[in-house]
């Protein structure tokens, strides 16, 4: 990390860039219908996309909760 430059950044660089971007709210899927189902038939209907899926008892569907505000 960054791509193209591998070896630039120290391992603690590289987890702080991760955990900076994930620590931010991303948008609402803008193909999101209103049906958690119908969005995810329409436009994730393979075996390898995890959206409208629980992977676990204890998780959450992927795509299910929108963007706080």
């Amino acid at each position: 990390m960054p791509l193209g430059l591998a070896d630039t950044l120290s391992d603690q660089q590289a987890w702080d860039v991760a955990s900076f971007m994930n620590g931010h709210e991303r948008p609402q899927d803008p193909k999101f219908q209103g049906d958690l189902a119908a969005t995810a038939e329409l436009f994730h209907a393979n075996t390898f996309d995890y959206y409208g899926k629980q992977k676990s008892e204890q998780s959450y569907l992927l795509g299910e909760r929108p963007a706080a505000r």
